[in-house]
């Protein structure tokens, strides 16, 4: 089986298939019906194109060319009423309008074959190369080739008068029927024009038919996917012939050819116009594909307005404008009612809102309009149902939308909110909306209504409106990344004061778990009762001070500074720490200035270094305790010959919260201790070796300490 076979009995098999499904559909819609019956009419032409090459002869191809023309003379007249009403709206005024000449006009060539079928061909028939037949045309021939032409011509018209007067979602449903309806004929007018030039018809014609047909109806097939009812309703306008693209292009065509011709005749080339005609109307109908989408035509008209248009705004002007009332803004609400301002003034729209997402949720809430800050709470909750739903699709979106249009044209699968924003209060009609997303983030939606004399936004007008909202949603973002910086900074301090806290009373719980281990050997001793019932005292005091001194909560340490003598605290406190069967803590005091220091913190602190250095010890190790006058300054040290620490350790994670060496430690307790020796305007140092000791060095000023800011 031959490749041209094959064709045909695809390009018979579909059209059937096609009739078949038209009829099924809905046989009561007259476009069905006259689709139905012109696409039977193109399978029995592919049948005779079927037949006709498996002859040799001929005698016989001319009876099967013959009841192939018979076949082609029943196209013009279903096509013709079919391209009256498919998708029309108003289809039963063009057919009464139109009825008697469509026919007269579509029945022309059926009755010349049948009453003149003789004279359609000369006597003269040859081969060319062996391989096509060539058929001279009689005079029959030539009037049913231009009375096609006609009714080809006449098709196309009207096929092209539905496709200008459609639009959006209507055109996106239906050209692709009309693309492949359209290239039928295109076709059709292509080999007639070759044919009457050269008072030939080629047999050869008839393959690229084939092939155009089986293109024509996967064309059809897409559009029967996009829309299976095909119940698309355009009214087009009643004057078909006015402004018709398809004459000036039909008649441009036919007088180039004929220009070319002529030519041709000179160069002795005129079987060249013959050649690579499947090329040229696959490149024709690929262009015409491209060129009505409205991607390709957007992304065109874009270009062009970019490259080649004036500007029409001052756009200094509307910087300057901008950052002027945006700079100096420190609360979101504030930006929102200047961006809406701003928007408001650019595009002359009265109607602006910004509706921003609440932080961890999908709700939005109004932050700023030009009309909606006085609204009833009843509006505002219609409102903001409409454009929640608005927003779901947002989300996804790059550019501003424009929610007249369809999803096609605008290139995205927006919801139906055309009739949803109509039954919107009067004051929030939305035409536009423009998401507010920044680096990956999505913080909400500004909508727009539309212009005074709804004067539909131009590219320009959608690239500025793009660059506002990007820009407004940067300063938004970088506006809730501080705020989010400013509530992390005092949850820190939170989670820093509870550290110290918890700390401080470790270390007391530590001082009491001392002294009970202590009373059962000493509880008739009076003077260690009477040390004992001080300690508790004391212990119950320093716990009520912490919680009434919550000023880190603040961001800082607050110190109650006085005269102190700094050796009677360590004695104090080295005395409170003792206890038979542990670490012996040996007391080295120089003569040193009384210090103004705040003698709690300082107490923490070298109750922090000795428990520390308890715990680093071995069981009986000795602990050293000493102070000493160095030039202005008293250093308090506290050394110990326990586990030590590394020096990677020390480099990298001494001070530093929640870092311990220790299996229990919260690793907050010389953070603590840095903290409020830096609040003395001291210092700390440290030497330490990993298995040898350690030795901390507190270094306080003699001059009188301020108290901390």
């Amino acid at each position: 089986m031959t490749i041209p076979t094959i064709i045909s009995l695809i390009g018979a098999s579909l059209s059937l298939a096609l009739a078949f499904y038209a009829l099924a559909r809905n046989f009561r819609f007259f476009a069905d019906r006259a689709f139905a019956a012109g696409m039977v009419a193109l399978a029995v032409e592919q049948v005779m194109v079927l037949l006709a090459g498996q002859t040799s002869e001929l005698a016989m191809l001319l009876q099967w060319e013959y009841y192939r023309l018979l076949a082609v003379a029943l196209l013009p007249c279903p096509w013709l009423f079919f391209s009256l009403s498919f998708a029309r709206d108003n289809y039963r005024d063009y057919i009464a309008a139109w009825k008697w000449q469509a026919l007269s006009v579509s029945l022309l060539p059926l009755l010349l074959v049948v009453f003149f079928g003789h004279d359609l061909f000369a006597n003269a028939a040859y081969f060319s190369a062996g391989t096509d037949w060539i058929l001279k045309l009689g005079w029959a021939g030539y009037t049913f080739q231009i009375l096609f032409l006609v009714n080809a011509v006449l098709i196309l018209i009207n096929l092209e008068r539905t496709l200008r007067a459609s639009f959006g979602k209507g055109r996106w449903r239906i050209k692709f029927t009309l693309l492949g309806i359209g290239s039928l004929f295109a076709v059709r007018i292509y080999h007639i024009s070759e044919t009457l030039l050269f008072s030939a018809a080629s047999v050869r014609f008839s393959l690229l038919n084939s092939m155009v047909l089986v293109l024509a109806q996967l064309l059809i097939i897409v559009s029967i996917l996009r829309d299976r009812l095909h119940r698309t309703n355009i009214y087009v306008s009643q004057q078909v012939l006015q402004n018709s693209l398809t004459l000036i292009v039909v008649g441009s065509y036919l007088l180039l050819l004929g220009v070319l011709a002529k030519a041709a005749q000179y160069c002795e080339s005129g079987r060249l116009l013959l050649d690579n005609s499947l090329f040229i109307f696959l490149a024709a109908l690929g262009s015409a594909v491209l060129f009505l989408s409205e991607d390709v035509r957007l992304r065109v008209s874009r270009f062009i307005h970019r490259h080649f248009d004036r500007p029409t705004y001052d756009y200094r002007e509307i910087w300057t404008t901008f950052t002027a009332r945006t700079a100096s803004l420190v609360d979101i609400r504030g930006i929102c009612q200047a961006v809406a301002r701003t928007v408001s003034e650019t595009f002359g729209v009265s109607r602006v809102s910004i509706w921003l997402t609440e932080d961890g949720s999908s709700r939005l809430s109004l932050a700023a309009s030009t009309v909606l800050s006085g609204s009833d709470p009843v509006t505002l909750k219609e409102i903001e149902k409409q454009v929640t739903v608005l927003m779901i699709t947002m989300r996804d979106e790059k550019t501003p939308i424009d929610l007249r249009r369809s999803p096609e044209e605008s290139g995205t699968a927006q919801p139906d909110l055309n009739a949803g924003t109509s039954s919107l209060p009067a004051t929030e009609t939305i035409r536009y909306c423009a998401p507010l997303a920044v680096g990956g983030e999505f913080l909400g939606v500004m909508t727009l209504n539309d212009r005074s004399g709804s004067v539909p936004f131009s590219f320009e007008d959608f690239d500025l409106l793009k660059t506002i909202s990007e820009q407004a949603a940067g300063i938004l973002l970088n506006h809730r990344l501080l705020e989010s910086l400013r509530r992390a900074k005092e949850l820190e301090a939170f989670q820093t004061f509870s550290a110290f806290f918890v700390h401080d009373l470790k270390n007391i719980a530590s001082t009491l778990s001392l002294t009970l281990e202590n009373l059962p050997v000493h509880f008739e001793n009076p003077e260690f009762r009477k040390d004992a019932m001080h300690l508790i005292s004391k212990s119950v005091e320093k716990i009520r001070t912490m919680t009434g001194r919550m000023s880190l909560l603040r961001g800082r340490l607050e110190l109650q500074c006085r005269e102190c003598d700094l050796n009677e605290l360590v004695r104090s406190t080295v005395i409170s720490l003792e206890s038979p069967g542990n670490q012996a803590f040996t007391s080295n005091l120089g003569a040193i200035p009384k210090l103004s220091i705040d003698p709690d913190q300082i107490q923490k602190v070298l109750t922090n270094l000795l428990l520390n250095a308890r715990e680093a010890s071995p069981e009986r190790g000795e602990i050293m305790v000493a102070t000493e006058l160095k030039g202005n300054w008293v250093a308090l040290s506290v050394s110990d010959h326990g586990c030590g620490m590394s020096e990677d350790f020390i480099r990298r994670e001494l001070f530093q919260p929640f870092k311990s060496t220790k299996d229990r430690g919260l690793g907050i307790g010389l953070y603590h201790s840095k903290v409020i020796v830096e609040a003395h305007h001291g210092n700390i140092e440290v030497e330490s070796r990993q298995g040898e000791g350690s030795n901390f060095r507190v270094l306080l000023p003699v001059v009188s300490t301020r108290q901390a800011p």
